[in-house]
């Protein structure tokens, strides 16, 4: 048998490690925004997924939400005089949707950035799956959408100033989001997350238990 003091150590450690599956590490992201008032005109996307800490890799997959209604935008090949169209920069792989993110925290600071030259039509709407290595390593995704004068449409309250902004937090709290007027965000964790986190509850419940009975 096991001296109480070894068993009441080990009991720890296991409640470490259950506290640790509680955090919800995968999340799926959807925004739309309106952009029915510039219809027919030019302007452009720029998507941003950068880490901002933690020590993991936390990785994005955009998609299009209306991949078969032409009549919500098209990307158009001229330039809109903000940058080349498509330009990738740092971790970002694809020209084309569906692109892939990569914000690596173990280098610090970085941006990844996307950027779209598109002719408007009614609604913009993607979609972006996010996955978490822990629940330490956090990044932010971005989503600024300009007018052809240069000028962010419905720009939010959130720090870059863009359309749509989502901050993912440590310790497994809840993303911060921010939408501009006439956007919309939205913030779900995938199904397999809320039943890892159901199990660490579980076993938190059961390690504590355990360790008022050896107190």
């Amino acid at each position: 048998m096991f001296p109480r003091n070894f068993r009441k150590a080990l009991l720890g450690v296991m409640l470490a490690a259950c506290l640790s599956s509680t955090a919800l590490a995968d999340y799926d992201i959807s925004f739309t925004v309106d952009t029915s008032g510039y219809k027919g005109t030019s302007g452009q996307l720029d998507l941003q997924f950068n880490p901002t800490g933690g020590s993991g890799v936390v990785t994005a997959l955009v998609t299009l939400a209306n991949t078969n209604d032409a009549s919500n935008f098209s990307v158009s090949a001229a330039g809109s005089g903000i940058a080349p169209s498509p330009n990738p920069l740092g971790s970002v792989t694809g020209t084309t949707f569906p692109f892939s993110f990569s914000a690596d925290n173990t280098n610090g600071p970085g941006s990844n950035e996307l950027t779209l030259d598109l002719t408007y039509g009614s609604v913009l709407a993607m979609n972006v799956h996010v996955t978490t290595p822990d629940s330490t390593s956090t990044a932010t995704f971005f989503a600024a959408l300009y007018d052809n004068s240069s000028s962010v449409i419905s720009p939010s309250s959130g720090s870059s100033g863009a359309t749509i902004q989502v901050d993912l937090n440590p310790g497994g709290n809840p993303p911060t989001t921010n939408a501009g007027t006439g956007a919309s965000v939205n913030v779900t964790p995938e199904p397999s997350s809320y039943a890892l986190m159901a199990l660490g509850i579980a076993c938190v419940a059961a390690v504590r238990r355990k360790m008022h009975r050896l107190a």
